[in-house]
């Protein structure tokens, strides 16, 4: 418990320390005229108005043209591997094999 108040302590110090000064009594004085200041603003652009002219969020996969020209080549050659495995399966073979048997002469 003791260490907890020290603590504080120390911790609270450097803060009265910043602590102003109390105002010095008024005396009187000539009053001067002080030139006018003028300001200049800078207007920048918002954060976010910076960031969106940067760079475009990129395209989906499915918008780019070079996906469909990939995927229906890809039909493509499966149904021409399909279709030619059909064609080729279903035609009739010749010559008829024969067991070792020649007509001939």
């Amino acid at each position: 418990m003791m260490r907890v108040v020290v603590l504080a302590l120390l911790l609270a110090a450097p803060a009265r320390a910043q602590e102003p000064a109390p105002p010095a009594a008024p005396t009187t004085a000539t009053p001067t005229t002080a030139a006018p200041t003028t300001t200049t603003l800078t207007v920048t652009p918002a954060p976010a108005a910076v960031a969106a002219e940067a760079e475009p969020a990129p395209r989906p996969l499915r918008k780019k043209p070079l996906f469909y020209f990939a995927v229906f080549g890809g039909i493509a050659i499966i149904a021409a591997g399909v279709s030619l495995g059909i064609v080729l399966a279903a035609s009739p073979r010749d010559p008829v094999p024969t067991l070792g048997t020649a007509r001939g002469n």
